[in-house]
């Protein structure tokens, strides 16, 4: 065991993790009981197969890769494809050759087992980079992996602009910024290559310069620096206090680490917690029903792990004690949250009379500037100084009136505002600062965004599951129109949206393509589409009818709308459909029903479609309805050699669909016949 006096290292294990087994490069982004059970199962069990839905993902990977891996060797002769049938051992040595002889890129290999570090695994592709002080050649990691990885947009900084190279010449010595376009890196992909960049460093063929490289659907490396602050701690929310993905990545790794050598003893760290992972987890069989036994608070939407933590360290462990905390006190700390510190401010209050005006604790700070004030030479030069001191000197400097002004301006407009929200809530006195929940007030700046929704979530789950009007609504409010259409989209395991459906006046629309999915599929299917519902929209129009499209969750169908309408821009020469979703898009005619829902009713269950509808009493007819599934009956429906069965698929889909535009219409009817909601 490492000495319980040494300092606090939270980037190193703390126990001697010697013979725990070096772990691959998806542990630092895995759940930390997931890794204990991959190497410690709970009980005995024979791993199973992956599911339809893994095989096609994972089949789907193995293509894209293999398509990036031709254009790289094609690119560039030197090259070296480390044979991926080969064993760990004779895979090493492969990669160890090829770095030691300097080849330009080395594709599929395996870096030498890190026995200190308790790490294994290699990149996609190692990218050379500058001949080291000790004549070894450095290399970069770069990882393949199929999805986008660029943003469209105006970077708010030079610094937040995409840094980019091509295919022909991916290294990062030839990367140059995209001033068009932002990355699109997930903290999993960060983990991921500075895993490599630890890899690389054990190995002794890091480069100087910490970085790493995803090539995505885009075909082209985004680059990211491993060695600058980009993901905030965990333990401190404030922006100075952000991590380098190096950092990160060393602390969560290194947590997993100790977590495996407590389990090895028979101690261990980690229990069961509700996280995104969860569902896709191979273990949940076995965790679901401790935390349902358990009565968890983290099965509540929106309270992941470090919720969790906060309400464990605030006494509130399972749904039933969040019920019981006060709602007002709730709504009060998530309302003053972007005001000040509501729990300081009810210390304060404390040591005061209790009838004494809350407006006495909120008088605006002294002006922190007259006629002068002190100013280093950044100061001076933002305020126009006429005489700005040698670098580090501070100098008096004048300030403008006007500034001096809008401060104060500023302060007692931010007085006005905590003194309403008090009032608001029915605190005018400071006794009745005294009065709120403690649990509430011990849970201010913690990261849990509100408060009041997790309250009202636990109390709906101790009612059945029923909707609960959301705290602060009299009355719920659902858009209607003459004309009301739902619409819904399903795409492909590439992404290509190649089914359009809508339901309208009882009847169900639908534009599909059943050829193999791409850019060409993605830009007829939504020509399609759009014609038809421009039509409906202009007939609304001709006849003085209103007319609202229903989705469940913009970010789908927008997206796809809006990647139809490129796709048809770029393939069919329509270069006004984009402007035109744009404008619909921003319209009233668009309404997201999720959000509809979401923001006035609470269930403490999940806002999914499925379940939703459920509520309201609608059932798909498909015996095993899944989004997720729905990628493998269409790579059924458009591969499948038997026409039989691609036509099976092909209908089973279109059944699907049209549920799911169904279950859209019966969920507003359900939320219109509402009856009075607590």
């Amino acid at each position: 065991m490492t000495d319980p006096a040494a300092p606090l290292d939270r980037y190193r294990p703390r126990s001697d993790v010697s013979t725990v087994p070096p772990q691959g490069d998806d542990v630092a982004k895995r759940c930390p009981l997931r890794v204990q059970f991959d190497v410690h199962p709970p009980f005995d069990t024979t791993r199973a197969e992956p599911s339809s839905v893994d095989r096609l993902r994972i089949d789907d990977s193995v293509t894209f890769g293999d398509r990036i891996f031709a254009e790289l060797l094609a690119a560039h002769p030197g090259a070296v494809r480390v044979p991926p049938d080969g064993t760990a051992a004779e895979r090493e040595a492969a990669t160890a050759a090829a770095l030691a002889q300097g080849a330009p890129l080395v594709l599929g290999g395996r870096l030498p087992v890190d026995e200190v570090g308790r790490r294994r695994g290699g990149p996609d592709v190692l990218v050379r980079a500058e001949r080291r002080p000790d004549g070894r050649w450095a290399y970069h990691p770069l990882a393949v992996r199929h999805r986008l990885v660029l943003d469209a947009g105006q970077p708010p900084t030079p610094d937040a602009a995409a840094v980019v190279a091509p295919l022909a010449s991916p290294a990062h010595a030839d990367a140059r910024t995209d001033p068009e376009h932002l990355p699109r890196l997930a903290r999993a992909h960060l983990l991921l290559l500075a895993h490599h960049h630890r890899l690389l460093e054990a190995a002794g063929h890091d480069a100087a310069t910490p970085v790493g490289a995803v090539v995505g659907k885009e075909e082209v490396a985004v680059w990211a620096r491993l060695d600058v602050p980009s993901i905030r701690q965990r333990w401190d929310k404030r922006r100075a206090a952000d991590e380098t993905a190096l950092q990160r990545y060393d602390f969560e790794f290194s947590f997993r680490l100790d977590v495996l050598a407590a389990a090895a003893e028979g101690t261990p760290l980690v229990e069961p917690v509700w996280i995104g992972e969860c569902t896709t987890c191979p273990w949940v069989a076995h965790c679901r029903p401790q935390l349902e036994a358990a009565d968890s608070v983290s099965l509540l939407p929106g309270l992941g792990y470090e919720q969790w933590r906060a309400l464990r360290r605030a006494g509130v462990a399972t749904r039933a004690d969040l019920a019981r905390l006060d709602l007002r006190s709730a709504e009060l700390r998530d309302a003053y949250a972007r005001l000040g510190d509501l729990a300081e401010l009810a210390d304060r209050a404390a040591a005061l009379p209790a009838d004494t005006p809350v407006a006495e604790l909120l008088a605006p700070p002294a002006a922190t500037a007259g006629p002068t004030e002190v100013a280093g030479p950044a100061d001076g030069a933002a305020h126009g100084a006429a005489d700005v001191g040698d670098s580090g000197t501070e100098v008096a400097v004048e300030v403008d009136p006007e500034v001096v002004e809008r401060r104060a301006a500023a302060a007692r407009a931010r007085v006005d505002q905590q003194a309403a929200t008090l009032a608001g809530a029915g605190v005018l006195r400071t006794g009745d600062l005294g009065s709120l929940d403690p649990v509430a007030l011990a849970l201010v700046g913690q990261p849990i965004r509100s408060l009041a929704d997790a309250v009202q979530g636990a109390r709906a789950v101790g009612l059945g599951g029923g909707p609960l009007l959301r705290h602060g609504l009299r009355a719920l409010e659902v858009p209607s129109a003459d004309v009301e259409i739902d619409i819904d989209m399903e795409n492909g395991i590439d992404g290509t949206a190649y089914l359009w459906g809508a339901w309208v006046d009882g009847r169900y629309h639908a534009a599909a393509s059943w050829d193999p999915p791409g850019p060409a599929v993605q830009a007829a299917v939504f020509v399609e589409f759009w014609t038809w519902l421009e039509a409906q929209r202009t007939a609304a129009a001709a006849a003085g009818r209103s007319l609202v499209t229903y989705c469940w969750y913009r970010g789908a169908e927008s997206r796809a709308l809006k990647e139809g309408a490129a796709a048809a821009a770029a393939e069919l020469g329509l270069v006004d459909a984009p402007a035109a979703v744009d404008d619909f898009l921003a319209s009233p005619q668009f309404v997201d029903l999720w959000e509809v829902f979401t923001t006035q009713l609470v269930t403490g269950g999940s806002h999914g479609l499925k379940v939703v509808a459920g509520l309201a009493g609608f059932s798909w007819r498909d015996a095993d309805p899944d989004g997720a599934l729905s990628m493998v009956w269409h790579a059924e429906a458009t591969t499948d050699p038997d026409p039989a069965v691609r036509a099976a698929a092909q209908q089973r889909l279109l059944a699907y669909n049209e549920d799911d535009v169904r279950a859209t219409a019966a969920v507003r009817t359900w939320m219109r016949t509402l009856p009075h909601l607590r």
